[in-house]
Order: structure tokens, then sequence, then C-alpha cells
């Protein structure tokens, strides 16, 4: 089910969110710190619900659902790398995590931190004008 991508575990399944987050949570655990009850290790890993919007195409046609999971440490840069390899096919446009609005989700942040700041869910647009986005 799950994938190993460098430091990324992956996931594409028609599964129900509840059971793909049940698995993670079996195969990767619940994060605890031994020596501070209230931290997380760096290791601690996240689970993202990613839906991908391919810009231009018909609003019919129905956006795919990846699961990325990613240290809480580690840089969301990596999530953004792994997208736009799997999804942006031109090379003049990258894509962005584009949030309600049109703000981006600015990637030089840790996963935690763009855990708590937007949740699990995301989603990845692609072809998308750069130069045309305010990050957050």
């Amino acid at each position: 089910m799950f994938v190993v991508e460098g430091e990324l575990i992956t996931c594409c399944t028609d599964l129900e969110d509840s059971k793909v987050f049940s698995a993670f949570r079996g195969r990767y655990g619940t994060a605890t710190s031994e020596r501070s009850p209230g931290a997380l290790p760096p290791d601690a890993m996240l689970l993202f619900k990613v839906r991908v919007e391919e810009t231009g195409a018909p609003k019919t046609k129905k956006a795919p659902v990846l699961f990325v999971g990613a240290a809480h440490s580690a840089s969301f840069s990596l999530v953004l790398a792994f997208f736009n390899r799997q999804f942006s096919v031109s090379s003049d446009k990258s894509g962005a995590f584009l949030l309600e609005g049109g703000f981006g989700v600015n990637p030089n942040q840790s996963a935690g931190q763009v855990f708590m700041k937007y949740g699990h869910e995301l989603t990845f647009h692609t072809k998308v004008e750069l130069s045309r986005v305010a990050w957050r």
C-alpha cells in the first residue's frame, strides 16, 4: 500500500481516507518522545492527503488523490519537488500547493509547520505561474 521514495512515503489508493490513515498509523506509529513527552521526535511522520488539480483540465474530470508522508521536521520543499516530478510536464511552469483564495503554501518551511497551519488536506496545482502567486 505504501511506497518509500527517498525521505517520503507515498500511497495512491481508492480506499476510504480513514483506512489509509489507520494503516499509516499502524505501520509508522504514533510519535512520542521519551525524553520530552510533549514533543515529537524529529522522525515523527505526518500524512497529507493531496488532491492534484491539473491546470486547464475540465472540471468534470476527477482529480487524482495521493497520500504522502513526511517527517514533521523535513522540509516541505521535498513534498513539492516530488509532486513537480510526478505531475508537472512543463519545464517553464512548476506546480504549487495553492490554498483557497489563490495563496501558495511556502515550501521553505517544515512539513510540521505546513500541517499545523493548513491541516492534512492540500491541493497541488500543475502549471502555476509562480510570479503571480502570493506566498503564505
